[in-house]
């Protein structure tokens, strides 16, 4: 608010504490890394929105250089159970994305950007919004 003479004289100013949100995510970050299995969250176009620490070594990526990068780009190649490449499109998560169904304990080979090779054992979960849209998939693998 100014005064006749054009001077500020009042204002408002209206501030919002984050610190329990910045705790919970902090303690959900803790937690995830906890665990030994790799877990990935993708959006609904298969975009990254985050990893845990154990997905970043498996797979020898960064989250955050990744962040929002589609599925096909945490490995260089795929392999089915018999060693035979196959498409990104095979893969559990984006299988889940478009069939809006989970995937339980499938074996995929994955060839890793760091060279490295892994046989890992997949688990999908889907997030549902209330209006029944899916929004996310979450992945587990070890």
């Amino acid at each position: 608010v100014m005064d006749s003479d054009g001077n500020l004289v009042e204002f408002v100013s209206i501030q919002t504490d984050v610190t329990d949100q910045m705790r919970a995510q902090l303690q959900l970050q803790s937690l995830l890394d906890a665990t030994s299995d790799g877990l990935t969250l993708h959006d609904e176009n298969g975009g990254l929105i985050a990893c845990n620490r154990t997905a970043e070594s498996i797979l020898g990526i960064r989250s955050a250089t990744l962040r929002d990068k589609p599925i096909e780009d945490l490995f260089r190649k795929l392999v089915d159970q018999k060693g035979q490449e196959v498409s990104p499109k095979f893969f559990p998560t984006t299988r889940s994305l478009h069939s809006a169904k989970p995937i339980r304990d499938e074996v995929v080979g994955v060839f890793t950007h760091t060279g490295q090779f892994y046989w890992l054992s997949i688990n999908t979960n889907l997030n549902i919004d209330i209006n029944g849209k899916l929004i996310s998939v979450a992945t587990s693998f070890n």
